[in-house]
C-alpha cells in the first residue's frame, strides 16, 4: 500500500521489489492488491498510480484508492480510546505492508511508518478523533515523546500492520536508504538516516531566503510546509521569497474543508505569516488565484503569478543582498532549529 500522491517518495523504485519478494514466498498475482493510501486527500486516478508505483505494477495488479468515507470497518480501540476504522480491503488482507518515504512533518515528526495507516487508510471518524485530540510533544522532526506519533503507532498495531517499507531520499530524490520491518523500529532507523541527510547549517542573519515547497509542492497548501524553519535564517527586516509549483492548484484535504465550513468567520481573519512578522514575504505560484493565497498567507505578503515579477520585487527591495537558497524546503532541517 503506497502513501498519498502529494509527496514524491519514489515508491515506484521499490514496490516492484516488494511484489517479487511476495511472489518468491508463494503469493499468487491474484492475491496482491495495491491500495492508494490517500488519507484525506483526493482519490488517486490511474495516472497517479502509474506515477506512484510504475506502469508494470498498474498493468499487472489491481490498484484501488482509499475513500475515508466509504468501505471502512471497525478493527479495535486503542488504549487512549480511539476507535480504529480502516479500509475494509486493507483489514481483510493476510499480510499488510505499507510503503512510503520520510519527509519532516509538523505534528508526527516525520512522515512514513504508522502515518501510512492513519491517515492513509483510516476512516474520516478515526482520522478526526486522532487529529482533533490534544497531544504532548508533537512537532516537526520530533519523534521521541511525541504522543501524536505514539498514538499513530498504536492505531497501526490495532489495524494489524505487519511491515513498513520506508525510503530516505537525497536532494535529487534518489533513494539513499531503504528500511523495512517493524512499524516503530524500522521507522526510527529511517529517521536517523533522514536527520543526517536532510540537515543543513546555513548562515544566519542574511538579507534574503529563497524557499521552495519541493518536493511537496504539487498542491499550494501542502507546499507551505517548506517554510517551517528556513525563514529563521533571515534578519529582521529581510525578505523571504517562497516558490511553489502548485501543479494541482490549491489542493484538497477533507479535514481542511470541514474546518473551513464550520468556521467561515475564521476565513475572514488574516493568517499568520510563515515568514515571521518581522520579515516581508513574497509568494510566487503560477497556478492559484489571490483568494486562495490569502486563505493561507497574510494580506501583507506580496503575491505574483509570474516569476519575473516576483524577482523584480525582490531586486527592488534588495539590490545587493546576502541570501540563502533552500531548493528542497519541505525536506530541509535547519541544524539547531
Amino acid at each position: 500500500m503506497p502513501s498519498a500522491m502529494t509527496p514524491t517518495q519514489k515508491t515506484h523504485a521499490y514496490v516492484p521489489l516488494i511484489i517479487e519478494e511476495l511472489k518468491a514466498a508463494g503469493v499468487r498475482d491474484s492475491g496482491i492488491k495495491i491500495i492508494g493510501g490517500v488519507g484525506c486527500h483526493r482519490p488517486m486516478l490511474n495516472v497517479d498510480f502509474r506515477r506512484k508505483v510504475g506502469d508494470w505494477v498498474v498493468d499487472n495488479y489491481e490498484c484501488v484508492t482509499h475513500n475515508p468515507y466509504d468501505h471502512t470497518v471497525y478493527v479495535g480501540t486503542t488504549a487512549r480510546g480511539i476507535k480504529v476504522e480502516v479500509n475494509d480491503e486493507f483489514a481483510e488482507a493476510d499480510v499488510k505492508i505499507v510503503a512510503g518515504g520520510l519527509i519532516p512533518h509538523g505534528q508526527a515528526g516525520f512522515g512514513g511508518g504508522a502515518k501510512l495507516v492513519l491517515p492513509g487508510v483510516s476512516s474520516i471518524d478515526t482520522i478526526t478523533a486522532h487529529h482533533s485530540a490534544k497531544w504532548q510533544g508533537q512537532g516537526r522532526c520530533l519523534v521521541d515523546g511525541n504522543e501524536f506519533r505514539d498514538e499513530l503507532e498504536q492505531i497501526a498495531r490495532v489495524a494489524g500492520l505487519d511491515i513498513i517499507v520506508n525510503c530516505v531520499m537525497n536532494a535529487s530524490l534518489g533513494v539513499i536508504g531503504l528500511f523495512a520491518g517493524d512499524v516503530v523500529a524500522a521507522h526510527r532507523a529511517a529517521v536517523k538516516c533522514a536527520e543526517e541527510a536532510y540537515t543543513v547549517r546555513p548562515p544566519t542573519g542574511v538579507d534574503v531566503a529563497v524557499v521552495t515547497g519541493f518536493p511537496q509542492d504539487s498542491e499550494f497548501g501542502q507546499s507551505l510546509k517548506g517554510m517551517h524553519k528556513c525563514p529563521s535564517t533571515v534578519r529582521s527586516g529581510g525578505t523571504v521569497l517562497f516558490l511553489s509549483a502548485g501543479t494541482e492548484g490549491p489542493g484538497f484535504h477533507y479535514l481542511s474543508e470541514r474546518a473551513r465550513k464550520r468556521s467561515r468567520h475564521e476565513a475572514l481573519k488574516s493568517p499568520p505569516s510563515p515568514a515571521g512578522d518581522d520579515r516581508h514575504l513574497i509568494v510566487y505560484c503560477p497556478t492559484v488565484g489571490p483568494n486562495e493565497v490569502r486563505r493561507r498567507v497574510p494580506s501583507t505578503a506580496s503575491f505574483h503569478k509570474r516569476l519575473d515579477d516576483a524577482l523584480a520585487e525582490l531586486t527592488e527591495r534588495h539590490p545587493s543582498a546576502t541570501a540563502n537558497v533552500f531548493p528542497q524546503g519541505a525536506m530541509t532541517i535547519i541544524a539547531g532549529g
